[in-house]
């Protein structure tokens, strides 16, 4: 049985929304594969894989949504996360581009974020309603998953608290992003064919 990390509830809220974030005129989406490698931690298994849809354009913060899987043990289910990606651009003092995914985690006691980053070193053709357009984005973004409680396991009282560190690492995946925004309007439309997807590859929804 799946050990679903986070309590089995998991709850992801932006960190600093304020009153929403910008969304993007084009409505065009670019699709990560995600991956999560390295697991150190106790009482809790994390996510395997699954998508971040994110806003294809030039906003300096925008809104994007996750797809969680996890395919283990002979279990092959996932998880919506709708409108938690904080996806923004991020300008150094040496004036390199990058680009930020990051989301929190409340459930309960528990605490946490999502932080991954990469350089801005790409860029893909999209067809809008009456042109092309070329937007720039990170081929690959790095970063961490943490997340910890000190609450007593629901499903087994002997387990008491829980921590979880895991490498995030979403890829870019070009074929992927221009399939889906032939028949997706927008990062909702998008999610929902990627779930459509998984369904039929034997996936069912958490």
């Amino acid at each position: 049985m799946i050990r679903w990390p986070h309590t089995m509830l998991l709850i992801l809220t932006l960190l600093g929304m304020g009153g929403g974030l910008l969304e993007e005129a084009c409505a065009q989406v670019l699709v990560y594969e995600m991956s999560f490698e390295k697991e150190r931690g106790f009482n809790s298994s994390g996510f395997t894989g699954g998508y971040a849809v994110l806003p294809a354009g030039e906003s300096s913060e925008s809104s994007g949504s996750f797809i969680f899987t996890v395919d283990a043990d002979g279990e092959k289910a996932y998880v919506e996360a709708a409108d938690a990606a904080s996806y923004f651009l991020l300008i150094t003092d040496e004036r390199e581009r990058k680009r930020v995914v990051q989301a929190s985690i409340t459930a309960g006691d528990v605490t946490g974020g999502y932080v991954a980053a990469g350089a801005e070193n790409t860029s893909v053709q999209l067809r809008l309603a009456l042109a092309e357009v070329k937007v720039r984005l990170a081929r690959k973004l790095e970063g961490r998953v943490v997340s910890s409680s000190s609450a007593t396991n629901a499903d087994n009282a002997a387990l008491v608290g829980h921590a979880l560190i895991q490498d995030w690492v979403l890829r870019f995946r070009k074929r992927l992003t221009q399939s889906v925004n032939r028949q997706a309007s927008d990062v909702a439309a998008a999610v929902a064919l990627l779930t459509a997807q998984l369904e039929a590859k034997g996936f069912s929804a958490n």
